[in-house]
């Protein structure tokens, strides 16, 4: 059960709590920000593993929000400037990447609460409907929301995400790419790292911007360091059930988009998505890879309201008030 209890949108530093949560004494919050006219349909923007939300770019939230629709973007539990779950320990590398998945670590929450949070934020914001949108592990967690939440899902779209855990996976050299570490505490330190991931692994080479890329992580390294969070998100990615029954029931417009260049999450796991959703239909950027570059945004855009034109014209987002946490 969700609860909202309450939500402050103090200048620049909008939190909302949505959930109480035994391991953190003082609940979930979650840091968001908003693009658009609030009297819009809303977009809902949901990261992927250890992800903060500027990952999902200022210009791109700015170019959907021209469509004609109100765009929020939040941090997930566990990073940036959202709660930290700090008291539920950490998941060792090791154990996270040389056990089977069945045997990872037990996770300390689930991505069906994270659907929930989502749900929660909503709620504080007084928002009845949106538009799902999840990049990577984040549309799992916009799967599970369309799958749970019918009511609340106007439409669903899953980008380079997978029906369960990424079949094929991404490569053992991938996989370690993503688990390093900056080689100390310095903003410099972390620039490097997290510029070599993106290099190993997100963005192809024809759509590198180097001067870009550490603008985006220096952001980044500004707002957070935080680093554990990412190990118990990805305990969670790893110990998730099978939604394969359950995603055979969504019945809103579902698009699946996805780049034929990801090493993250390989593009068969985008067969496996529109196999697994009736509704589903496949968009592919040929030169995608495991992120949105400028050159996505239009493209993006435009499969995205197309999307939205195969919903009912009848179906309209409804504010609804949020939950009484007495009750």
């Amino acid at each position: 059960t969700v609860s909202v209890l309450y939500c402050i949108t103090s200048p620049g530093m909008p939190l909302a709590k949505v959930q109480e949560e035994p391991k953190s004494e003082g609940g979930v919050s979650l840091f968001y920000d908003t693009f658009g006219d609030s009297t819009n349909p809303c977009v809902l923007l949901i990261m992927g593993l250890n992800a903060q939300m500027i990952l999902w770019h200022d210009a791109f939230c700015e170019a959907l929000a021209s469509r004609g629709f109100f765009v929020v973007r939040f941090d997930n539990r566990d990073i940036g400037q959202s709660t930290k779950l700090e008291d539920a320990g950490v998941p060792s590398v090791c154990s996270l990447l040389c056990l089977p998945n069945c045997c990872a670590p037990k996770p300390a929450y689930t991505l069906e609460d994270m659907a929930a949070d989502c749900i929660g934020l909503l709620d504080a914001l007084k928002i009845g409907k949106a538009h799902i949108v999840g990049q990577s592990m984040g549309g799992m967690i916009a799967q599970l929301v369309a799958a749970t939440y019918p009511d609340r899902t106007l439409t669903l779209t899953s980008v380079f995400s997978s029906p369960g855990m990424a079949n094929p996976e991404p490569s053992l050299k991938i996989k370690l790419a993503m688990a390093e570490k900056p080689k100390d505490d310095s903003r410099e330190a972390f620039i490097v790292c997290r510029r070599e991931m993106a290099r190993k692994c997100f963005i192809p080479e024809k759509h590198w911007d180097e001067a870009a890329v550490d603008e985006l992580h220096g952001r980044m390294y500004d707002r957070s360091t935080y680093m554990d969070g990412g190990f118990r998100q990805a305990a969670a990615l790893l110990r998730q059930t099978s939604r394969m029954d359950r995603l055979k029931e969504i019945r809103c417009p579902t698009l699946v988009l996805h780049g034929k260049a990801d090493l993250v999450v390989p593009f068969p796991n985008a067969d496996a998505t529109v196999k697994a959703i009736p509704t589903a239909k496949l968009v592919v950027l040929e030169d995608m890879g495991h992120s949105i570059m400028p050159a996505h945004y239009g493209p993006f855009c435009d499969a995205f309201v197309s999307n939205v034109g195969r919903l009912d014209s009848t179906a309209a987002t409804e504010p609804i008030a949020p939950t009484d946490a007495s009750s």
